[in-house]
């Protein structure tokens, strides 16, 4: 396995940008949702901050020289660790070096800690990124709404010009973020599914590293918080089903439209989620090249055969 090391100046609006080592070394995972490897890289931050004038965006290192010879001497020893990390039997018989093992060895030999001790603030979409979403201890479901949650954030961080960080949230800091992601929702079931993850995420935060942070359950009054309307599916009745089959399109895409509903009644799907389901997945025929949309759906039984 070989160990290929870049070194980049993360994007952002501040003016100071941390420099990360991104640490590829052929690590894949599966990814149910779109029935494919894919390789993950390791993000590493090595604690250096550069302007972007002082940064040889094309060379990827620092104009100063002796900048440039730490930035050497930091690769050198990331090579010699991770050489390290895979000449270990227990580690190579428990499925051999991930981007966790890895972080967490560098926090160790390079910065002198646990990656759980020393720490008072932690940036919420780096966590989700790292704790939940690269950990296979969570349901594909689950990463989902993460993701979502995490996108959410990444936006609000463009709208407010800087990172999102535990020790900025506050009641007014909440609010804010709260009404900048769920400003386009409008079933009170999404607000509720956002405010949950948001909070089940300071809570993650909280357990791991044991500093304080901002309680929404505690620091917000009760009737501000959405609640989960407890709604029974609703399925199409039988009498709707017979006016379905009977009823004479007009047009060749009513017909369509027509059969496709039938065949998601048919297979069991509520009334309630019909409108959720789009037409975006696209097949090109490789010879006549003729061209079409369609829905593809993952059942959970389907994800785990």
């Amino acid at each position: 396995m070989k160990l290929t090391i870049n070194f980049t100046l993360k994007s952002s609006k501040e003016k100071e940008r941390p420099v990360r080592a991104l640490l590829n070394f052929g690590y894949k995972e599966y990814v149910f949702i779109q029935e494919k490897w894919e390789y993950k890289p390791l993000s590493y931050y090595t604690g250096e901050t550069f302007t972007t004038d002082q940064w040889d965006k094309v060379n990827k290192r620092p104009y100063n020289d002796s900048k440039y010879q730490q930035q050497l001497q930091l690769e050198k020893k990331i090579q010699d660790i991770f050489l390290y990390l895979e000449l270990d039997n227990d580690i190579k018989l428990n499925g051999g070096i991930t981007p966790k093992i890895l972080k967490e060895t560098l926090d160790e030999k390079l910065k002198g800690k646990d990656s759980t001790k020393n720490i008072n603030k932690v940036r919420l979409v780096d966590f989700i990124d790292k704790e939940i979403l690269a950990s296979d201890d969570f349901k594909i479901a689950t990463k989902t709404n993460y993701t979502t949650l995490k996108n959410k954030i990444v936006a609000f961080e463009e709208s407010l010009g800087k990172q999102l960080y535990t020790n900025d949230l506050n009641l007014e800091m909440y609010n804010l973020l709260k009404t900048h992601g769920t400003v386009k929702m409008k079933k009170n079931n999404a607000v509720w599914s956002f405010q949950k993850d948001f909070i089940s995420t300071l809570n993650k935060i909280r357990d791991k590293y044991k500093i304080k942070i901002f309680d929404p359950s505690t620091e917000i009054p009760a009737k501000s918080i959405a609640k989960l309307n407890g709604i029974d599916a609703v399925y199409f009745t039988y009498n709707e089903v017979k006016e379905i089959i009977k009823h004479k399109p007009e047009t060749p895409l009513m017909k369509n439209v027509k059969l496709i509903l039938l065949t998601l009644i048919f297979t069991g799907c509520r009334e309630s989620d019909i409108y959720k389901i789009k037409p975006t997945e696209t097949y090109t025929d490789p010879k006549t090249k003729d061209t079409f949309r369609y829905a593809r759906l993952l059942t959970m039984i389907q994800l785990f055969i």
